[in-house]
């Protein structure tokens, strides 16, 4: 069935201290004006609050871990390289915010640099190496999030 839906009101509250908030948006389908009410959370996230992770190589922040998505941080020095991986399941994006580097792609090695974004599917073995004289800083974003189907592969 082919419905339109309308956003009939929005209501922001306060919710915890002052990094969180919650809106609530009232749908209805417009040909019947049945009422839905969805409960989604904003969330401000700062480096201090972040998971650390160290076992992959680097140092990596998690910042968010969602339904539906998952962003994070890494931090490489000079010379340092990720473990060659990949996901069973979910999408991944690398965007190069500082530095340059080099990103294997399966069985391809590719130069990077602040700006680039690597699209890699699932299934597809990558890692990172910083080839360059100052700090990698990378951005790191799962569709759907990674919950534990990251695979480690000896290369």
């Amino acid at each position: 069935m082919n419905f339109r839906v309308c956003i009939d009101t929005i209501i922001v509250s306060y919710v915890g201290d002052s990094s969180e908030y919650s809106f609530e948006i009232i749908l209805y389908r417009a040909d019947e004006k049945e009422m839905w009410c969805m409960l989604m959370e904003a969330k401000v996230v700062r480096e201090v609050d972040t998971r650390i992770i160290t076992e992959f190589g680097g140092v990596i922040r998690e910042y968010v871990m969602g339904e539906t998505v998952h962003f994070l941080i890494g931090y490489f020095k000079p010379g340092e390289t990720m473990k060659p991986h990949y996901h069973v399941e979910p999408e991944e994006v690398y965007y190069v915010i500082k530095g340059k580097g080099k990103v294997l792609l399966g069985e391809e090695w590719i130069p990077v640099e602040q700006g680039t974004a690597i699209y890699i599917p699932p299934k597809l073995v990558h890692t990172l190496t910083n080839t360059g004289d100052e700090e990698l800083v990378m951005a790191f974003l799962h569709a759907p999030p990674e919950r534990g189907t990251l695979k480690l592969v000896e290369k």
